[in-house]
């Protein structure tokens, strides 16, 4: 869209923001042009410093931006102002708008910068400089917008008649009128088979006699008499799967009952079928060994050890504690005795599984002597420690010869 011009309203909007420049006011953002915002906020420039904040920089060391904002603190103390003059310019890029300030107190005029932007089509601030304006300025927008249309002649024909007629004016009523002619009233032919030879229907039907890939215009070559062909079957002389006489060396042999059952099976039939899962389960069992079970069984029943427990006379201490009869009567009865010990057995529970009753003492003279170590204790602990061992030996002597 083309430039409009720069209504006053903006004018006075940015000059109440920025005058005087000592009391210098933040710019929206809104209202900056897209390389004075991006100066700022890349440079942190704040309105602290007016003349980075408003100018660019010049070749003259920024004389020309402190000269434009001392003439911009002058012009906001005349109360009475001329009316703005505005002159257009552009880069090739983008369409500037140059406002002029005077008034008879100032000994220079300044002028600000606007630029159109065309994303918001709106004049935005750009710059603040001093008079003159640039050489080439209109005072029109539209005079020097890099987008201005310009209206081109279109060449006038001259028919037999004397009325005028454009170049293109046959084309587009041929090309509109064809949508209300009907293809079967028109004179041209209608038969696919009559094609002129320059016609766009003989250029697509050269495509269809190509045989070739897709990525190459040579046509295969036909296939020779003498290959190889499929031969081809009538449709009446294919298999039918569903005939029943129908057989296929390919499919599972499944009863045609098992398939489709008539009705349900009587229960003769279901004990039949159940005995001959019992039979497969039995054949894939593995039998126990038959000797091993019974054979440990009866060594381990019938199996005992003859244990010999010899019974240590202690000798007395002191001769006041013994009587020589006493001692007589304990030798004699000092003798070697045979105890039979039964070695526990296994009980049977089930075909394979043998369960122990009583933990086996691989040691049993051990475990007897702990026994009898521990009882000893007990009848130590209860008598005090006057005792001697000869009258325990004397106890465990007729508890044993009781027997």
């Amino acid at each position: 869209m083309n430039p409009s011009s720069l209504e006053q309203h903006k004018v006075d909007y940015i000059l109440q923001l920025i005058s005087p420049p000592s009391n210098l006011q933040p710019i929206p953002a809104h209202e900056l042009s897209r390389a004075m915002m991006q100066r700022h906020h890349f440079l942190s420039i704040t309105p602290d410093t007016p003349r980075e904040y408003l100018s660019w920089p010049s070749n003259d060391d920024g004389k020309a931006g402190k000269e434009a904002i001392d003439l911009l603190e002058q012009y906001y103390t005349y109360a009475h102002h001329h009316p703005y003059r505005t002159v257009y310019t552009s880069d090739g890029d983008y369409t500037y708008g140059h406002v002029a300030l005077s008034c008879s107190g100032l000994s220079k005029g300044i002028r600000l910068v606007f630029q159109w932007d065309f994303a918001t089509e709106s004049w935005k601030f750009h710059d603040l400089k001093t008079m003159p304006f640039p050489e080439g300025a209109k005072s029109s927008p539209q005079a020097v917008s890099p987008f201005s249309t310009q209206v081109m002649s279109t060449p006038i024909l001259v028919t037999g008649g004397g009325s005028p007629l454009s170049e293109d004016d046959d084309d587009d009523d041929a090309y509109w009128n064809a949508y209300g002619n009907d293809s079967q009233t028109s004179g041209r032919p209608t038969s696919a088979s009559i094609k002129e030879p320059d016609s766009e229907d003989a250029y697509w039907a050269q495509y269809s006699a190509i045989q070739g890939t897709a990525d190459s215009t040579v046509p295969s070559p036909l296939p020779q008499d003498g290959a190889r062909k499929r031969p081809q079957f009538p449709l009446e002389d294919d298999p039918n799967p569903n005939d029943p006489s129908y057989q296929d060396v390919d499919l599972l042999s499944i009863p045609q009952t098992m398939i489709y059952p008539g009705r349900e099976p009587s229960p003769e039939q279901l004990a039949h079928l159940l005995s001959g899962l019992v039979e497969e389960e039995q054949n894939f069992r593995t039998p126990p060994t038959p000797d091993f079970p019974s054979s440990v069984e009866r060594d381990l029943e019938e199996s005992t050890i003859s244990v010999v427990s010899d019974l240590i006379s202690i000798s007395p201490q002191s001769s006041h504690s013994r009587t020589p009869s006493d001692a007589g009567s304990t030798s004699s009865r000092s003798s070697r005795k045979s105890l039979k010990i039964k070695i526990p057995t296994l009980e049977r529970r089930g075909e394979d599984c043998y369960v122990q009753k009583v933990d086996v003492d691989q040691k049993p003279d051990q475990a007897l002597a702990d026994t009898i170590k521990g009882i000893y204790q007990l009848w130590k602990a209860q008598r005090g420690d006057e005792i001697d061992k000869y009258q325990f030996l004397k106890v465990v002597q007729n508890a044993i010869d009781d027997f």
